[in-house]
């Protein structure tokens, strides 16, 4: 572990290792996070997410899982990225529609039962937690965090929590109403982003981990081209097919 643990010596944080638990992703294998607090400016933030780490709530944390390594960081270089052609029809045919909107992180019920319905029509054994433990897990942040919330004829479709660094986004979570799939909510919410983060003068967009033999998260490689973090070399790659 202690390879995809080390950090720069002025990015150095205490990882306490979290009690294993069964993994959400992959059947037969236990979770094991490294926990670590610390409060980074913009450009430190960056550095944090190259490395692989991500956060929740005022938390950042590694995987940590003894004898595997399937969940890979992954992020777009958004100066290369080419939007696939489903993704450009997906993008004329819906971006008229939608009003999208950055706010602060702040409570608002109808975010919280977006997020509730989300979380239920992703997995059957999900149990999505209350107003307080979404409010710690998204909003109460160490970093520059945004809600990016999308509507359609006002109504409410898509919500993105992101983190800003100086030269990267971070898509923390993205949930999305299950009665307007076909719009494709989350797809529009990614290109959307992409969009803006080059637009704002940033280099990468960071999908989180990538994980290839798991449905839920092996959608992240429809965004070309990504690159894939090394854990081994700590190098970042071009993945396959990208």
């Amino acid at each position: 572990m202690e390879d995809r643990l080390a950090l720069p010596e002025n990015l150095w944080f205490e990882l306490e290792p979290a009690s294993p638990q069964e993994c959400p992703y992959l059947p037969n294998r236990e979770i094991q996070l490294g926990l670590g607090l610390m409060l980074p400016d913009a450009p430190h933030f960056d550095r944090l997410l190259a490395r692989g780490c991500r956060r929740l709530g005022q938390i950042f944390y590694l995987p940590a899982c003894a004898g595997c390594r399937e969940c890979l960081p992954i992020r777009v270089p958004l100066a290369t990225f080419a939007p696939s052609r489903s993704q450009r029809r997906l993008w004329r045919r819906v971006a008229d529609r939608f009003e999208v909107r950055l706010l602060p992180p702040t409570f608002e019920e109808a975010h919280f039962q977006l997020y509730h319905r989300h979380s239920l029509h992703v997995s059957d054994d999900n149990t999505p937690g209350g107003p307080e433990s979404y409010v710690r897990a998204f909003l109460l942040s160490t970093v520059e965090t945004r809600l990016v919330e999308y509507r359609v004829d006002e109504q409410l479709v898509a919500l993105s929590i992101i983190d800003e660094g100086e030269k990267a986004i971070s898509s923390v979570y993205t949930c999305w109403d299950p009665d307007q799939a076909h719009l494709s909510p989350g797809t529009f919410s990614a290109l959307w982003e992409m969009r803006w983060a080059r637009d704002a003068g940033k280099e990468h967009y960071y999908l989180g981990y990538y994980i290839a033999e798991c449905s839920r998260m092996n959608y992240k490689n429809r965004f070309r081209p990504y690159e894939l973090l090394d854990w081994s070399r700590g190098e970042w790659g071009v993945g396959d097919g990208a």
